[in-house]
């Protein structure tokens, strides 16, 4: 166990907003306090097992306030673990996500550890799947943060919630991406021989690129270069950093062929040879 400042955890908070964006944030942050939660019941199963399930389960909110999680106060508790019957609400506040106050008023719940923590802690207790949902947040100017829990297959909109429980790289996308160019490139290139004079017209003494004529295949691949474009730009990542990733991706993927690698690229052996050696030099 790791015992952190307030302080700390909103700053953490901030920089991953501001790195990857607000959505894959929140996902970090809920998984995180689902591990925690997961952690914590299999602790207390270990440490009183002579207890009652009812008692067991409350202990979960005592951890959560010792770890600075603030303070967990359930307000209705209905359990039953033969029948798989789940249903709880409760009040969260005095930890590090009532302090987040770095981007003011919040026009959605932000209690994304809390909420993340209470799933953990119920669905490794209960032995199924149960999701919690913030209804009320001080963030949002409400006097209480109140959350709800239930069964997965109870919420109508489970999908949706069970979505930020989920793994999300931004680098497998972006691969993902060049893949699906490469793709429609070479499908393209069976059908048409693409030329210099189709891609770029001369402007003075430098070549500007043009887009695509009209065409169901080209209107696809535009498609795939704006969704790129958005997740870099909503990413706020350095371009060279994204640069090193796929080419040593690449590589990775091609088990050490540069020749392959610089194929799937679109460019030469040697170009690739270049940049590598440029990010290694850096």
């Amino acid at each position: 166990m790791l015992l952190m400042h307030n302080g700390l955890m909103s700053s953490m908070r901030k920089e991953l907003v501001e790195t990857v964006g607000l959505e894959r944030a929140k996902g970090i942050i809920i998984r995180a306090g689902y591990q925690s939660g997961v952690a914590d019941a299999q602790l207390v199963r270990q440490m009183y097992p002579s207890s009652s399930e009812k008692d067991q389960f409350i202990l979960g909110s005592k951890l959560h306030q010792i770890e600075n999680e603030g303070a967990a106060t359930p307000c209705k508790l209905e359990m039953d673990l033969k029948k798989s019957q789940f249903h709880m609400e409760l009040f969260l506040g005095g930890g590090h996500e009532e302090q987040v106050n770095d981007f003011g008023t919040s026009t959605s719940p932000v209690c994304w550890m809390g909420i993340g923590y209470a799933s953990g802690y119920s669905s490794e207790f209960t032995g199924q799947p149960i999701l919690f949902t913030e209804h009320e947040c001080r963030a949002c100017g409400h006097k209480l943060c109140r959350v709800e829990g239930k069964p997965a297959a109870e919420w109508d909109n489970s999908e949706e919630m069970a979505k930020y429980y989920e793994p999300d790289s931004i680098v497998g996308q972006i691969l993902g991406l060049k893949d699906e160019v490469v793709r429609l490139t070479a499908s393209l290139a069976e059908k048409e021989e693409i030329k210099s004079k189709h891609l770029f017209v001369k402007a003075g003494k430098q070549q500007r690129p043009v887009a695509p004529q009209a065409g169901e295949q080209a209107n696809v691949k535009l498609g795939v270069y704006s969704q790129f474009v958005d997740m870099f730009f909503e990413a706020q990542n350095n371009l060279f950093d994204i640069e090193e990733t796929i080419l040593k991706e690449a590589v990775n993927r091609s088990k050490g062929n540069l020749s392959k690698a610089a194929r799937a690229l679109g460019m030469t052996r040697p170009q690739l040879a270049y940049r590598l050696g440029k990010i290694e030099d850096e």
